[in-house]
């Protein structure tokens, strides 16, 4: 049987110019240059939950059906990333493909 996930099974999430780096495809979609990645990126816009402000993360797209019209994408930080634990109260979000703005409803896959 598996243990469920532990919140010190992950590493921290970046900070300082580190964090920059990190955040620097985000930049480029904020500036109209998301289709540069293809269909390997996406922007998720979601909402916060203590500040109830709009939120934006890039995360790399493990799967994509698009005959289904669905996005699979995993956490690097497991649990404890904010976007994460944002989506399991919240889970009405937008995302951004290349150009393109989809409302999608997240739901989690089990272990």
């Amino acid at each position: 049987m598996r243990r469920p996930p532990r919140l010190r099974d992950h590493p921290a999430p970046p900070t300082g110019w580190k964090r920059r780096i990190a955040r620097l495809p985000l930049l480029l979609f904020r500036i109209g240059l998301g289709p540069v990645f293809g269909k390997r990126l996406l922007v998720l816009q979601h909402t916060g939950l203590v500040s109830g402000e709009a939120r934006e993360v890039c995360l790399e797209v493990v799967a994509h059906d698009p005959g289904r019209g669905t996005w699979t994408v995993a956490s690097g930080f497991g649990v404890r990333a904010q976007w994460y634990r944002n989506l399991r109260h919240i889970p009405k979000v937008t995302i951004q493909v290349g150009r393109t703005f989809y409302p999608v409803n997240a739901h989690f896959l089990s272990p």
